[in-house]
């Protein structure tokens, strides 16, 4: 409805559906292209808004093809529930019941059913709609198909005890259905003429052409008042200004019933005739520039009136004035109208409403209006004056002032002048409206609405000053009190009934006053005209919410609550209103489509939204420490609080928040300020706010705690974290195994080690405001994984049946040991290759415990489950399910052996590759004493691909029970070779492909595309053969289809490898050092994908110096060697399919430096490292060194740097390197003064060695 609108963008994602098209069968079309699909909004301007629904209420489910042609149908299917599945619709039979669709035309596509019922209080439900311009008659896949979604918000309960005692959430709900229902009522009816096109037209059936006008217009005037307007088909450009077309684009390709409402705006143009205007004074402009120029343009009228009281003119202008085509060039086919602007047609019908207007200078008749147009005719009986045509013409012409009058449409002061005397003189005694010499009720709500369009309402009862009117000399106290008199008589006859003495003319506003009667129709239908019953609510709705002082009750009654009540229960179940049949009907009333668009024009805009949109409520969060655990919750409101889902962005590191409750919790590594972005939503709307959390500094503190053990010889990265302080922060680390380096502003930890041992690592941080922090870590680094065996489970095995098990495990130190205990009697354990083997004797489950034992005396064991059964079943694989244009005969028969006969057999049926259960086959059985499993395909019908798990229980209650798959195929044909395997260049490459069908034939015609290049593969044998030239990675696509039919066919997509010869490519080993690390990467080429870094290699090295390694993974030679000398090195590999390559290679060690140093780095007078040179303080400068000779060392020197290089200053110390001990690593500390006005930048460290030599520098700083 209007106002049941939220401003929210939808977070409803496309239910989407993949549904695989059959490979053969007659392909029946009724449209062309991928249709689009238009459900019925809720809401126009808030597309994600929700239908609604209850428990025990038949839903309807409507959507169109927009601009659908005439003629064409489409097939289409509703999944109401959303479960993925498609649903049968109530009164309707499916047109192909593989697919389960229905077929109609593009403008009905809807269906009813019930949802099923809800335990919770509601909930929200996405219906899905498929459509398809054709399908596959055979399997009922589309072909051509487009989706859309269907919104319901489902209530468990909306009943009360009698209707008037309804929630304001409930009366709102239920009325919202019945207009829905009786829109989508209307739209059924609408009768479409021309295919398409800017002057398509239509229109709502009637009994004469100015009851089939007026339906018309009531159908525009019923959409318009629940947000549904007019719009050309997209790219019509009738508009004058793009953002005009654009508009109208966009409504015409979002609102299913704008093609209805342009076609029923055309048809009413068509239907306009010319009515000359005699008396210039009725196109008086009274200064104002009129919207015509000043031409003296004919008017334009309705020229039908067989039934005037109905007034088809008023009610014409009326929906074209509300129709929102204000800007537009008419493309409407007649040629009194086409191509003129569409406010100068609103203007001559203005027009010829004021000329209509009897305008004779008599007291009883002047302002009012008559059965026909009084243009030529100005006089006339008393008694001919009309109220119930007077009251149409002034709902009429107000509706196009309160529209069009911003746009120059223009009513002149002649007419609310004269219409002042008619206002005055209409009224009866008892306040209501003269109908011949009857009071009526029907058109009191246009006369109240006369009364406020001429302000009368503003006046006071007891002002004396003349109102100022040349046809009426009444004061404006006397014009107040008209209006107190029309509006008491409202409040006075609210439930008086129908009055037979009265006839049918409108002499009541409901049926009866009694909203609690069983009888549903006493609200608004009954034995008299219900349509006058219907405008009677309009003229009171329109009344009471005109322009700023809305009217909310009438007395006691509280207009709003019994108009949802009487629309709620006065409705059929087919979505219209009643009226009496009969020949009355026919011939002199609206009949149904009139009433109901009365009805649903009183219904529009009735409540307010029932649920609010979601907003979030949360306007400040609390503040933050860093390092500190922190915890607040976000708060929302309105809308569906059980479908809440928030989403929060620009989180500190360290904070995370949970999408169901809102809920941020964490602690926060860094101070700042931080601008988050929150957002909740509801599955309707959704609703944002920024706010800002505050970290304030924290204490700063590394929180990595410890250093996961690691491999030497592998790239590694440990990543450093720490909270507190303010950022950012520097880093800074000592006793770092070598290999390893620290990145100062990330934390990291990154490279390949090459020691192995466990290592102290001192890490340190410092904040943004000198604040540092330091931690001891511990780091091990193996020469190898640890060894693991990687055998979880074993295969079953069979008494007196032949059992064979490797065992497999990685890690550590080839070859392994493995040993065992608990094994049945019967089976062993071959310790050098892992395989269990022998017969087992007995049944049972036995627990086992396996260990596998590397060359350097690791160990690791693991506990397995071993299981010996009696029963064997021994069939082998299942025969595929073959499915075709016939029936296909399937049988099987399972066979076991063990045990104590007879079996008993049992199944289950799960969807391929899952656990997820399925019932048998369509016209399957499967025998339980005997096994055997049969059935018969049905022709045209395809069973699913699937896992069959199968079960002999013998008389003793011991089973045995297999995993089948259980394919299906087309009977025509279908492959059996799934692989390819790899070949070598150069060499002969041939394979055998297989295909086999349900009758037998070996016979097939074969085909490939992208073969490589060598490789041939013949038509009728399936075989490949040829020698390639270019190793690759290469993909084979192979057609196969019977010799005389080749639309049934099959294709089969392989991928291979065509190899080089694995080799090792590393030609020669770079020099090193005794004591000193040693690393590099071996590379490799050919064999099965590159290297290094592929996980299925293994290397190997022997010939190696003591203390140097090979990872067996990557390849990589690591470590420090003892020994000086002249190595032969053999390096092997073994790719993953096990080809094998070796080299000899030489490796020089040298003899060892005589000393080392490592770990240069700074720190404060406190001990703590520091992040660089102190500016403003003495440091030291700490070093380790190791001494592998006896020979005394000279010295120690420091060289200290400024910015540019030069040196500032240097440092000896000549007994340090004397006192240390041979091969054990000792700490250097020095003391250093800053310079006065110079500042050290950098230092660099040097050993200058007794017999000469320098050992290469260290260095700190920029230099």
């Amino acid at each position: 409805m209007k106002r049941m609108r939220r401003k929210a963008l939808s977070v409803l994602g496309l239910f989407a559906f993949f549904i695989a098209a059959g490979f053969f069968g007659a392909d029946e079309a009724f449209a062309s292209d991928i249709p689009d699909v238009l459900v019925v909004p809720a809401d126009i301007d808030d597309l994600s808004q929700p239908h609604y629904s209850y428990n025990g209420h038949l839903t309807t489910f409507k959507a169109v093809v927009p601009g659908a042609g005439l003629t064409v149908d489409y097939y289409y299917r509703w999944d109401i529930d959303g479960d993925g599945s498609w649903d049968q619709l109530i009164g309707k039979t499916y047109t192909n019941a593989a697919g389960k669709w229905y077929r109609a035309k593009g403008s009905d596509l809807s269906g009813q059913q019930y949802l099923p019922a809800i335990q919770e209080e509601r909930k929200l439900i996405h219906s899905v709609i498929e459509v398809a311009a054709s399908i596959n008659a055979s399997t009922g896949a589309p072909v051509d198909s487009g989706f859309a979604t269907y919104p319901v918000l489902q209530y468990r309960d909306l009943s009360s005890a009698t209707p008037s005692g309804l929630s304001d959430t409930q009366r709102s709900i239920l009325k919202n259905i019945a207009m829905e229902d009786a829109m989508w009522y209307l739209h059924q009816q609408f009768v479409r003429v021309e295919a398409s096109g800017t002057g398509a037209t239509g229109y709502i059936p009637g009994a004469s052409n100015d009851v089939k006008a007026a339906n018309t217009a009531l159908y525009v005037l019923a959409m318009a008042e629940n947000g549904h307007y007019a719009a050309y088909p997209a790219g019509s450009n009738l508009f004058g200004t793009s953002a005009l077309n654009e508009r109208n684009d966009h409504l015409y390709n979002i609102d299913p019933y704008a093609d209805d409402l342009y076609r029923a705006v055309n048809y009413l143009l068509n239907n306009l005739a010319e009515l000359t205007i005699y008396n210039e004074l009725d196109q008086s402009d009274d200064g104002v520039d009129r919207i015509d120029g000043g031409i003296d343009y004919s008017g334009l009228h309705i020229p039908f009136y067989t039934v005037p009281e109905i007034n088809s003119n008023g009610v014409v202008l009326s929906a074209l004035a509300k129709s929102r085509l204000t800007g537009s060039t008419v493309a409407a086919g007649g040629s009194l109208v086409n191509g003129l602007p569409f406010e100068l047609i609103i203007q001559r019908m203005v027009d010829a409403g004021i000329a209509s207007q009897i305008d004779e200078n008599n007291i009883d008749t002047q302002g009012g209006w008559t059965y026909g147009p009084a243009n030529n005719d100005q006089v006339v009986a008393a008694g001919s004056v009309n109220s119930l045509i007077s009251g149409g013409w002034i709902h009429g012409l107000h509706t196009a002032e309160e529209e069009m009058g911003a746009d120059g449409v223009y009513i002149n002061n002649r007419l609310k002048d004269r219409l002042a005397n008619h206002i005055e003189q209409n009224q009866t005694t008892d306040g209501g409206c003269t109908y011949s010499t009857i009071s009526i009720f029907s058109p009191v709500g246009d006369y109240l609405l006369a009364c406020k369009w001429l302000g009368w309402d503003q006046w006071d009862a007891s002002d004396t000053t003349p109102a100022g009117y040349a046809s009426t000399s009444i004061t404006k106290g006397e014009a107040r009190q008209i209006y107190d008199r029309y509006l008491q008589y409202v409040i006075d006859h609210w439930e008086t009934p129908f009055d037979s003495t009265k006839g049918y003319y409108g002499s009541y506003l409901w049926t009866s006053g009694n909203f609690d009667s069983a009888d549903t129709q006493a609200c608004l239908s009954g034995t008299a005209s219900s349509n006058l019953a219907a405008r009677a609510l309009y003229g009171i709705r329109n009344f009471a919410e005109f322009e700023a002082s809305p009217i909310t009750s009438f007395g006691l009654n509280d207009w709003r609550q019994q108009f949802s009540v009487s629309l709620i229960k006065g409705q059929h179940t087919s979505g219209h209103y009643r009226e009496t049949t009969g020949s009355t009907l026919e011939q002199y009333y609206l009949g149904l489509p009139g009433t109901t668009a009365y009805a649903v024009m009183a219904g529009g805009d009735l409540y307010p939204e029932i649920a609010t949109p979601v907003s979030v409520t949360t306007a400040a969060l609390a503040e933050a420490a860093a390092g500190a655990s922190y915890s607040d919750q976000l708060v929302a409101a309105g809308g569906l609080e059980e479908n809440y889902t928030w989403s929060i962005s620009g989180l500190p590191t360290g904070l995370n928040y949970d999408s169901a409750t809102g809920a941020i919790s964490g602690t926060p590594a860094l101070a700042g300020t931080y601008s988050l972005n929150v957002s909740v939503t509801d599955g309707i709307s959704v609703a944002s706010s920024t706010l800002d959390l505050i970290v304030r500094p924290g204490v700063l503190t590394i929180t990595t705690a410890s250093l996961p053990d690691s491999i030497a010889g592998e790239s590694n990265t440990y990543s450093l974290a720490a909270v507190g302080g303010v950022a950012p922060y520097s880093w800074q680390a000592a006793g770092l195994p070598l290999g390893l380096n620290m990145d100062a502003v990330t934390g990291e930890l990154t490279g390949i080690p090459i020691e192995t041992g466990e290592f102290s690592i001192e890490i340190g941080v410092t904040d943004s405001a000198s604040t540092i922090t330091q931690r001891t870590l511990t780091l091990q680094l193996d020469v190898c994984r640890p060894i693991t065996v990687e055998t979880t489970e074993l295969a079953v095995a069979y008494v007196s049946s032949p059992y064979s098990a490797r065992l497999s495990a990685d890690g550590g130190k080839t070859p392994y040991i493995w040993s065992e205990t608990g094994l049945p009697e019967g089976l062993s354990l071959n310790a050098s290759t892992g395989e269990i083997f022998g017969t087992p004797a007995s049944d049972g489950t036995y627990p086992i415990s396996i260990t596998a034992e590397d060359s350097a005396g690791k160990t690791t064991q693991t506990d397995l489950t071993f299981t010996v059964r009696s029963v064997n079943i021994t069939t082998g694989d299942l025969p595929p399910v073959y499915w075709g244009e016939t029936e296909q005969t399937y049988f099987c028969s399972m066979s076991a052996e063990g045990g104590t006969e007879p079996y008993t057999w049992t199944y289950t049926l799960y969807e391929q590759g899952s656990d997820v259960s399925m019932s048998m086959h369509s016209g399957y059985t499967f025998d339980s004493s005997t096994g055997t499993l049969q059935g018969i395909t049905l022709a045209g019908h395809q069973p699913p691909d699937c896992d069959i798990v199968i079960r002999a229980t013998d008389a003793d209650g011991a089973y045995d029970e297999k995993r089948y798959t259980w394919p299906s195929y087309p009977d025509f044909v279908h492959v059996t070779t799934t692989t390819i395997p790899n070949g070598s260049i150069d060499q002969e490459f041939t394979v055998q492909l297989e295909a086999a069908n349900a009758y037998g034939d070996e016979d097939f015609i074969w085909s490939a595309e992208s073969i490589p290049t060598g490789l041939t593969l013949h038509e009728t044998t399936g075989m490949i053969s040829g020698t390639v030239t270019t190793a690759g990675h290469y993909g084979l696509q192979v057609t196969v289809h019977m010799p005389d039919d080749s639309s049934k066919w099959i294709r089969q997509n392989y991928d291979f490898y065509i190899l080089e010869p694995l080799r090792v490519d590393t030609a020669s080993l770079p020099r090193g050092s005794a004591g000193t690390g040693y690393r590099v990467t071996l590379e490799a080429g050919g064999g099965m994908l590159p290297y290094p870094g592929h996980d299925a290699c293994v290397w190997t090295a022997t010939g190696l110096p003591s203390g140097l390694h090979i990872n067996e993974k990557t390849g990589v030679l690591y470590g420090m060697p003892d020994t000086a000398g002249i190595f032969d090195v053999t390096i092997g590999l073994r790719d993953s399919e096990n080809n094998d390559a070796s080299r000899q290679l030489e490796l020089v060690i040298d003899e060892m430096n005589k000393y080392a140093i490592h770990d240069l780095t700074l720190r404060k007078p406190d001990g703590s490292l520091a992040a660089g040179i102190p500016a403003d303080t003495d440091f030291d400068v700490c070093a380790t060194l190791t001494r592998n000779t006896e020979n005394s060392g000279e010295a120690i020197l420091l060289a200290l740097y400024d910015s540019n290089g030069r040196m500032l200053d240097i440092h000896l110390d000549r007994d340090f390197l004397t006192g240390t001990t041979l091969n054990r690593p000792a700490t250097y500390t020095r003391r250093i003064s800053q310079i006065s006005g110079r500042q050290i930048a950098g230092i660099k460290m040097f050993i200058l060695c007794g017999d000469g030599g320098i050992v290469p520098a260290a260095n700190v700083g920029e230099r």
